[in-house]
């Protein structure tokens, strides 16, 4: 859908089937709660490893509305050469107030 509406320059609604995206893996994260006492090291890293992934793979769409905010997220992720697992440090503020 997005694509579709990229091509036909329906600009609105290319950016709201990404935060689309981002509302289902907010939702993700609720339901599979790795913060949860019951979690596992295993699970923790599965579920922040697949979110990852997915907000990696979604700048390249965001990139066109808010390329440098997606610049700034993408340098916040470090991907370990194995490619197994991901390392996310604190970005520099998104949205400065200056």
């Amino acid at each position: 859908k997005y694509n579709v509406a990229i091509d036909n320059f329906k600009l609105n609604e290319a950016l709201s089937e990404l935060w689309h995206f981002y509302t289902f893996l907010n939702a993700y994260l609720n339901e599979e709660k790795p913060w949860g006492k019951d979690s596992t090291q295993e699970d923790i890293q599965k579920t922040l490893n697949t979110v990852s992934v997915a907000i990696l793979r979604s700048l390249d769409y965001l990139a066109p509305f808010m390329p440098d905010t997606a610049h700034k997220i993408r340098a916040s992720f470090v991907v370990k050469p194995d490619g197994d697992k991901i390392s996310i440090s604190k970005p520099e503020a998104l949205f400065p107030l200056d």
